[in-house]
């Protein structure tokens, strides 16, 4: 103990000293330093202020004097002018600052959030008396050993060196670490448009193509090569109240800036380039490259912990392990000798020795979280021991091992003792017996049985469909980062640019660590971590466009209406979640919220999709019977609490005053004059009744003062404090029952009023407006609000904007609140059309409303493309399976040829080969928007029907499922000169904001030279009218009842990072009616006059 706090002792560093020296005698302090907390926020000064004060030295003689230096001590202006100084210690990181659930405490002090662990100061302040006894010295030190060690304590990844140097500030923290920094302005992907063209690979059938050959020779580069790049980690220490004064105090106003550069070698990389491009066979390609190259040795502290493989092993989706297996024997043949491992009997049969001698193993992302795979780390862990190894052993394990590494220690040490002692380790068991390895010559340890992936050093890993992981739990992204390689490599075709998050996943996935000392919290603002990714996205991620042929991408948004009885469903949902029914931030609800609405918009009840099939109209008569069950069973509730507050009235307690201007500030309606009737019936029980029906965690009390009460043998009356405070929880709980009621009485009559609206016969003076006194308007004139009152819209929205209250009841209301009741379609021409196409066949659209109005629609659109192409083949697809189930039963119902992409891997081989094939049977592919949009080569399709928007945590991730959705067909392969994406998006509703959103950011980075069409698609308002309007005039015609678009971001676009931002296109006026149009539009959004200059070609997208 006492060496160590002498080496602590030895870690400070005295940075500043002054003295005080007066004209005074027998004064009394501490001979030695003795450290001083400063007072920070009150008036009476702190222990230094105090000594100086004694000492004299606030004399108004030398008071000045006194306090200039004492300024010199809480700001340092001196040592803050000498710059950066290097850090000359050994860098350590500091243990024992991990919470019990395993999270990383932050070490910036400025942190709201209150830590159990005490963290220690790395300044401190410090005085003593002088030695000739007639004064008083301060000096200022630092402990940069400690600063050091716990700003590495965070990082996770070790780099090749480090370099460590450390500041003064003068006060506060570091502007340049302070500033906000906007990930979208500097995150920018460079080409290989410049580089050299590589080789063909030399064991390759099929011949790649330029561009290709590009990104090959800088991928073999990024291997022969290990680009190096630095990354910096910043932390700094300063008071913990700086925005509060101490003018009594020697306070710490100046920081401690500590800065460590590491240095990193990136042996691999992230290939961006866009969907088609080709990057299966860019990485197959690496792998015949580089197939006779030496294996580079283990890294010293790795060696004797991992099984040394040559093989490259391709972790993919299970979706895409076929494709895989046929893209290596398409262009290499039989060269290489694959492993697969696609299911738990393939990995249980598997062998050391079969892995080593592969050349390529391909792994399911699936099979390396299931539950067998699991079960068997904790099996080999638990098993292994590592006193098993001997002594010098253990201890040269301990020396090596770094904390990188801690969540496989065991499985680590049991590798170690296993290679070295195979046939007396635990792990005996699992040998394959029957072998005779002095004839084979094969060591006994490459004969274990089920090992686990993580126990072997490969020469390479590739993670396809790199933009998926960050979507999987912490622990899952963790074990994929502890498979250990000398080559990391990632493929995406959508890499996710839109926050530094995003950027750090990434790099973590290549056991880089951009991060630093954050903590585990992420700022996405912080400039030294988005420079940090600057450098990464530089050193390690390309992105190139694939030179397509001449493949023009028709997007057509295809508008729903919904009937009365979906449309009083859906305001029914948005008017319980307290929600605009436009609304669509990905901030404004959470995720599983939108995902009800979304449902909403193509189906009219959720449950509805498990259920019996039944129609909107069924829907309405349940869910209205739901509401009212609802509020008989809140009124029992409120009947119950109203007894226990007669109850105990009649024990002495009067109402407080809470509960009486809660009574007061009822309004005379159905639920005053149902609490006057439920007090009344109250008033008329006796007490043991009364006391028979008190429930609740404050009813004891109650009880017990009843039964003595009543003299009940026993009995004795509780202590009055806890009758009051019984007393207090009744009548909160009685206002609480109260307020649920309230909310199921106004969603009960919110319900009413609509059905009432929307039923067929309903008179003028139904529809009429309590304002103006227009009566019988139609649905589309009306708007209704929380409070289930209903005005004309136009009266509504004036009301709201002026007063914003309610009419009628006085309720303060919002913009938000103003729903109107249906939505009017954008263009008559298009209500034609859809007329014209319902009305075709009366019979089949009867059978419609058991499926909804968007699913009929989407059957409607599928028999019209078959029509006017027998050829086509279209994928459909949805987000989530409830829908899909129900999409596929409308399929079924309609007798369009269509198959499911489900079940085992197997299944879904043999389901994409049956739809792929020339004579195939199957028309229409139905697919998971969100598990099988991304990878799968479907070239043989050439339309694309999106139900519904992707709904994900942020829209740049929903945005790229969308992208690699339309990317499924639009890639090389495809043999037809256009491709159809079909969007279909329901009016007033948070779809409508969503679409114009995402279509808009697809939009911008197609105009950056990724697609090959002038305008972002066609609005299809009609089938006889064709494409003559671009979808972002027709989307922001349907958008402008909502918020504006922000500005879209820069994913996608390539070249040198740049914070400018181009100048934004200037809005045109239409020459006929002069309405100011978007950039974008191509037609005037009135009259529908061509844009002034528009050749007809672009005009038709």
């Amino acid at each position: 103990e006492e060496s160590e706090r002498d080496e602590a002792v030895a870690q400070w560093v005295n940075i500043k000293t002054l003295s005080f020296v007066g004209t005074r005698t027998g004064l009394v302090g501490p001979a030695d330093w003795k450290s001083v907390t400063p007072v920070v926020g009150r008036r009476f000064p702190d222990e230094i202020f105090s000594s100086l004060r004694g000492c004299g030295f606030l004399a108004q003689s030398c008071r000045e004097e006194t306090e200039r230096n004492i300024l010199q001590l809480r700001r340092c202006p001196d040592l803050a002018a000498q710059g950066w100084k290097d850090f000359e210690g050994r860098l350590k990181p500091l243990e024992g600052l991990v919470q019990e659930n395993h999270q990383v405490i932050d070490f910036l002090q400025e942190k709201e959030e209150k830590s159990s662990v005490s963290i220690p100061e790395c300044r401190r302040v410090g005085y003593r008396l002088s030695s000739c006894g007639k004064g008083v010295e301060v000096c200022l030190e630092v402990n940069l050993q400690r600063a050091f060690a716990m700003l590495l304590y965070c990082i996770r990844f070790p780099a090749l060196g480090y370099e460590a140097d450390w500041c003064i500030r003068c006060e506060g923290a570091p502007l340049d670490v302070m500033g906000r920094a906007r990930a979208e302005d500097c995150f920018r992907l460079l080409d290989n448009k410049a580089d050299l063209m590589h080789p063909q690979p030399p064991n390759f059938i099929l011949r790649l193509r330029p561009e290709q050959l590009r990104s090959l020779q800088w991928m073999v580069q990024q291997e022969a090569e290990s680009t190096m790049f630095t990354v910096v980690y910043r932390c700094y220490w300063q008071r913990s109240q700086p925005q509060q004064e101490a003018p009594k105090s020697v306070a710490l106003d100046w920081s401690l800036d500590c800065r460590v550069i590491a240095s990193f070698a990136a042996s691999g990389g992230v290939l961006a380039d866009e969907i088609g491009y080709g990057k299966t066979a860019l990485a197959i390609g690496l792998l015949d490259v580089r197939n006779k190259e030496e294996m580079p040795d283990l890294p010293a502290e790795d060696e004797g912990f991992f099984f040394p493989c040559s093989a490259t092993l391709v972790c993919v989706p299970s979706h895409l392990h076929e494709q895989w297996i046929g893209e290596i024997a398409k262009f290499t043949g039989k060269k290489y000798k694959v492993v697969q491992l696609r299911s738990d009997a393939q990995m249980k049969k598997t062998s050391v020795r079969k892995l080593l001698r592969a050349d390529v193993v391909v792994c399911d992302y699936n099979l390396l979280r299931a539950p067998l795979y699991s079960k068997r780390r904790q099996e080999l862990s638990r098993k292994a021991r590592p006193e098993m190894a001997e002594a010098e052993d253990i201890e040269e394990w301990m020396w090596k091992k770094k904390r990188q590494d801690v969540p496989l220690e065991a499985l680590q040490c049991g590798t170690w003792a296993f290679l070295r002692k195979p046939d007396g380790h635990p792990w005996a068991t699992f040998i394959e017996a029957g072998r005779d390895d002095a004839a084979t010559k094969t060591p006994s340890w490459q004969r274990l049985q089920f090992p686990l992936l993580e126990q072997f050093y490969w020469r390479r890993v590739i993670f396809d469909e790199f933009h998926e992981l960050e979507a999987l739990p912490l622990t899952q992204q963790n074990s994929l980062q502890f498979l250990r390689a000398h080559h990391r490599w990632g493929l995406t075709g959508t890499p996710l640019l839109g926050a530094a998050r995003h950027v750090a996943a990434m790099a973590s996935l290549l056991r880089i660590d951009v991060e630093g000392s954050g903590g585990g919290k992420i700022k996405d603002s912080d400039p030294v971590l988005v420079e940090n990714c600057c450098r990464f996205l530089d050193a390690c991620v390309r992105q190139n466009s694939a030179e397509l042929p001449k493949i023009r991408t028709v997007e057509h948004l295809r508008f729903v209406r919904h009937t009365p009885q979906e449309r009083a469903l859906y305001l029914a949902a948005c008017q319980e979640a307290g929600m605009d029914s436009l609304v669509s931030s990905h901030d404004a609800m959470s995720m599983q919220r939108k995902q009800h609405l979304l449902i909403l918009c193509s189906h009219f009840s959720e449950d509805a999709l498990l259920s019996a099939p039944g129609t909107a109209g069924d829907e309405c008569g349940r869910l209205l019977a739901v509401r009212q069950a609802d509020v008989e069973q809140s009124k029992k509730a409120v009947q119950a609490a109203a007894d226990g507050l007669e109850c105990c009235r009649r024990l002495g307690f009067a109402r407080g005053q809470a509960l009486k201007d809660r009574l007061e500030s009822l309004a005379a309606g159905e639920l005053k004059g149902f609490l006057e009737e439920a007090m009344r019936q109250s008033e008329a029980r006796k007490l043991n009744e009364l006391a028979s029906s008190l429930k609740g965690s404050w009813a004891a009390p109650a009880r017990r003062a009843v039964s003595a009460e009543l003299k009940v043998e026993g009995a004795k009356r509780p202590p009055e404090e806890q009758l009051k405070e019984s007393h207090q929880g009744c009548e909160q709980s009685f206002c609480k029952l109260l307020d649920q009621l309230q909310e199921a009485i106004n969603r009960l009559c919110f319900f009413q009023r609509t059905l009432a609206l929307i039923a067929e016969g309903s008179d003028a003076s139904t529809r009429a407006c309590s304002i103006c006194y227009e009566e019988g308007l139609s649905l589309e004139q009306l708007g209704i609000t929380p409070c289930a009152h209903v005005f004309c819209m136009r009266c509504l929205q004036e009301q709201v904007r002026r007063n914003g209250r309610c009419g009628l009841c006085r309720q303060e209301l919002s913009a938000k609140d103003v729903q109107p009741m249906m939505m009017e379609i954008p263009s008559k021409e298009k209500q034609q059309e859809e007329s014209r196409v319902v009305n075709k066949n009366p019979e089949q659209h009867g059978k419609f409303q058991k499926f909804g109005t968007k699913l009929g629609d989407v059957v409607l659109q599928l028999k019209k493309i078959k029509e006017e192409d027998a050829s086509a083949k279209c994928i459909v697809f949805c987000q989530w399976e409830c829908l899909l189930k129900k999409i596929a039963q409308a399929f079924q119902e309609f007798g369009i040829r269509h198959a499911r992409l489900q079940g085992s891997v197997y299944a879904r081989t043999r389901t994409l080969a049956a739809f792929k094939a020339a004579d195939s049977s199957v028309d229409v592919l139905l697919l998971s928007l969100e598990q099988s949009a991304s990878g799968t080569n479907l070239t043989c399709a050439n339309h694309v029907l999106l139900v519904h928007p992707m709904n994900a945590r942020t829209r740049e991730q929903s945005v790229a499922f969308e992208l690699q959705a339309i990317g499924r067909v639009r890639r090389w392969g495809q043999a037809r000169s256009e491709v159809h994406v079909w969007r279909f998006c329901t009016l007033g509703t948070v779809e409508e904001e969503i679409t114009r959103q995402h279509q808009k950011e697809i939009y911008d980075s197609n105009m950056a030279g990724s697609w090959e069409a002038s305008a972002p698609a066609s609005q299809d308002a009609s089938a006889s009218s064709g494409p003559n309007a671009s979808a972002a005039a027709a989307v922001g015609s349907v958008g402008q009842r909502a918020a504006a678009v922000p500005k879209a971001g820069s994913r996608g676009r390539r070249g040198n990072r740049s914070c400018e931002q181009p100048p934004a296109a200037p809005q045109w006026a239409c020459p006929a009616c002069t309405l100011l149009n978007e950039p974008g539009a191509l037609m005037c959004d009135a009259c529908g006059n061509p844009r002034p200059g528009l050749s007809q070609g672009s005009q038709g997208g």
